[in-house]
């Protein structure tokens, strides 16, 4: 009951069915899926692993993600791009030591570093533009979630964190916002930026979920940690 708690507190679980080798059905009779609590949420969990006992050794994570996200988009194209967003703010997958099975947010990861190494590299309104772009993304995601091609029991199952997720990408696009106005040499639209930026993270912070048959209670739950 501990471990539950260290491990999925706060948690919505949407990386790929992954790190399982090809070929365990020549010496597996089964394999068991443990599902969260939220039925729809595990569908992309669920969708991998059925994937896997289909055909183990023509598995192929990487394919199998964005295929998920487009059963649960009912194949719509900006539904499915908006859950790959989203996915990728809740993909870590713990275990019981401190390296994560799966890495939190490997996408937005991705990004970050580029924005780190080229403002490094004196490219700097061309880091925040790109960032941007991303974090529009992730502050849209949310909104196109909820607006009916994706299954409404993922939009139920998701709902605090889709709240959060919302926050978060506003708070990243303003705070881009305000460096660029910095850069600009706007200190005071900056100023005013950086304390709207810093009121949308104690929103998003202020986010708690208690979902129901859960072990943890009620939480502050985890967005692209």
């Amino acid at each position: 009951m501990s471990q539950t708690k260290t491990y999925t507190s706060g948690r919505l679980l949407l990386a790929p069915y992954d790190k399982r080798e090809a070929g365990l059905s020549e010496h597996l009779s089964g394999v068991v899926a443990n599902p969260m609590n939220q039925p729809y949420a595990s569908e992309v969990a669920v969708f991998g692993a059925a994937d896997f006992g289909w055909n183990d050794r023509a598995y192929d994570a990487d394919t199998n993600w964005p295929r998920a996200m487009s059963y649960l988009a009912g194949g719509d194209r900006a539904a499915t791009d908006a859950l790959l967003v989203f996915g990728d703010l809740e993909h870590l997958a713990p275990t019981s030591g401190a390296t994560p099975w799966q890495p939190q947010a490997p996408e937005l990861a991705r990004r970050v570093a580029l924005f780190w190494a080229a403002r490094d590299d004196g490219r700097r309104a061309e880091v925040v533009k790109g960032l941007r772009g991303h974090a529009a993304a992730i502050e849209g995601a949310p909104a196109v979630i909820r607006g009916g091609a994706v299954d409404e029991g993922f939009a139920v199952d998701a709902a605090p964190w889709l709240d959060a997720t919302e926050l978060w990408g506003a708070t990243a696009w303003t705070m881009l916002d305000a460096l660029a106005a910095r850069q600009n040499g706007d200190e005071e639209t900056s100023g005013r930026l950086l304390a709207e930026s810093n009121d949308l993270q104690e929103r998003a912070r202020a986010v708690r979920v208690a979902p129901p048959r859960n072990s943890w209670g009620k939480v502050q739950l985890k967005v692209g940690d």
